[in-house]
């Protein structure tokens, strides 16, 4: 997250890269939405995760409004540095687009919301969990993911209303 100035976390970012030597994955939440995240933040990140609005920030105001806006606007951030965007879409979803062009969108949920403050922290936070273990492709970080963010809006509060892992009904095909 960028709670930190943009400069501070892109310290951090490039002494963890250069320590790493790209041995893992970094993962770069957009949060809070600034306008001036230093282009060399996202060339160090591996994957960049903002949100509609944040997207339309990093890309120079593109439109994000549809899927078929985020996903032009995610390509055009990919130009920009990270090998991953993905974006969560509200209740459309989220989207994945790699740097090989290739393309996944996990639809929502069909929970009912009740609060949705604390979804984005718990859909990221589930998927750096999930596609960290190394046992699944990304793609079904995402869907465990989305899993656990669809709980989350179901219940008042953030981290309060984030799901136990022995919630989400975990099979071989999420």
């Amino acid at each position: 997250m960028i709670r930190r100035p943009p400069r501070s976390t892109l310290s951090s970012s490039s002494a963890a890269s250069d320590v790493y030597k790209r041995q893992v994955e970094s993962i770069l939440n957009t949060a809070p939405a600034r306008e001036e995240i230093p282009a060399e933040l996202l060339e160090v990140a591996d994957i960049v995760c903002p949100n509609q609005p944040e997207l339309s920030l990093l890309t120079g105001g593109m439109p994000t409004d549809t899927v078929d806006q985020a996903a032009a606007a995610a390509h055009e951030l990919l130009r920009r540095g990270p090998s991953t965007v993905l974006c969560t879409l509200g209740k459309e979803g989220c989207l994945l687009v790699k740097s090989d062009g290739s393309e996944f969108r996990a639809k929502a949920t069909h929970h009912v919301p009740t609060d949705t403050a604390g979804a984005g922290d718990c859909f990221l936070g589930a998927f750096a969990h999930f596609y960290s273990q190394g046992a699944m492709e990304m793609e079904q970080a995402i869907l465990l993911a989305n899993k656990a963010s669809g709980l989350s809006v179901t219940r008042r509060g953030t981290q309060l209303s984030f799901p136990f892992i022995s919630e989400l009904e975990i099979d071989s095909e999420p």
